[in-house]
């Protein structure tokens, strides 16, 4: 009887961790969908803008501009006030760049960012693409760090999403740069139960990171991408690593038609809090039915004990034969 209810709890234990799992990389699904969701609108959205500023006639002649004659303090403003007006027609874009080879001139919207020559220019992550065309891929979005002096405080890195579009894709030369903050989605994604003591990561196909994002700190140790290596090159979906002592369950999908890799990696007592709440109550009613078994067992024991002494008694009273 005591082997059918342990049995029967281990069972019932397995299943809703499984279910548990279940869930967990269902949810995963869910938010991995909507990142992708979200590039491909901002994308689309990031080259429609792109194409406007290029067929614009005041930005046309400054990446067409051969010379600096007609470049006045004027017609600069005119451009920037151009680039705000294209700037301010969807909310995700934090600024645009124009920027002219012949010149060497950057002209940026709004007025966080001078006009100046790229070794001046004081965004210089866009500038190192620039000059580093491997980290360059056309027609996509890519994550990097705007450092941005501000007057009071410290210099502060703010992630953006920049599209890099050539107007001469030969060339490479004069280019349009369209600048995106996500952080609505991205914040969206992190208030989610789901995100709780977790660290998820979308990786697009350059190997380069699109999201990275965290409720609480989780170093990238060397066994945990191990553990992601394995988990991509089995085609697994989930797995459990313990590192330094702390357990954690891992949940990995891969898109085949956007080739990026999604990870979430989450504490595993998060994960499975209630799991350990069904185990600990299975403990307690295993232990309380098996008590109880033993107690029956034990009277049933002493009753027969007793049974067998009254019975013994009267064949001793019985007369002999």
């Amino acid at each position: 009887m005591l082997v059918v209810i342990l049995l029967g709890c281990v069972m019932i234990y397995k299943n809703i961790k499984e279910l548990i799992i279940d869930q967990n990389i269902q949810m995963s699904m869910q938010a991995f969908s909507q990142v992708q969701s979200e590039f491909e609108v901002a994308n689309e959205t990031a080259n429609k803008l792109a194409t406007q500023v290029l067929l614009d006639d005041v930005c046309t002649d400054f990446l067409n501009a051969l010379t600096a004659q007609n470049m006045n303090t004027i017609t600069i403003s005119k451009i920037r006030h151009q680039l705000s007006l294209y700037q301010n027609t969807n909310s995700i874009v934090d600024s645009i760049y124009i920027y002219n080879q012949t010149l060497d001139l950057f002209v940026a919207s709004g007025t966080r960012l001078k006009s100046e020559g790229k070794d001046e220019f004081a965004d210089r992550s866009i500038v190192e693409i620039m000059d580093q065309p491997e980290t360059y891929y056309p027609n996509k979005l890519i994550r990097r760090e705007l450092a941005t002096k501000y007057q009071i405080s410290e210099d502060k890195a703010e992630v953006v999403y920049s599209y890099v579009h050539y107007s001469d894709p030969g060339q490479k030369g004069n280019i349009v740069v369209i600048n995106m903050k996500l952080d609505s989605m991205l914040q969206n994604i992190l208030e989610r139960e789901m995100m709780e003591d977790s660290r998820m990561l979308v990786i697009d196909d350059e190997k380069k990171r699109l999201v990275d994002l965290q409720t609480i700190e989780i170093e990238e140790s060397t066994k945990l991408k191990e553990a992601v290596l394995k988990l991509a090159d089995e085609k697994k979906q989930y797995c459990e690593c313990t590192v330094d002592g702390e357990r954690f369950f891992i949940s990995y999908l891969y898109s085949k038609q956007s080739e990026w890799n999604y990870v979430k990696v989450t504490k595993w007592n998060t994960v499975f809090r209630n799991l350990r709440m069904i185990r600990t109550m299975m403990f307690i009613s295993g232990t309380a039915i098996s008590i109880v078994i033993l107690m029956i067992a034990l009277v049933n024991a002493w009753s027969i004990l007793k049974l067998h002494g009254t019975l013994e008694k009267n064949m001793h009273l019985l007369p002999h034969m």
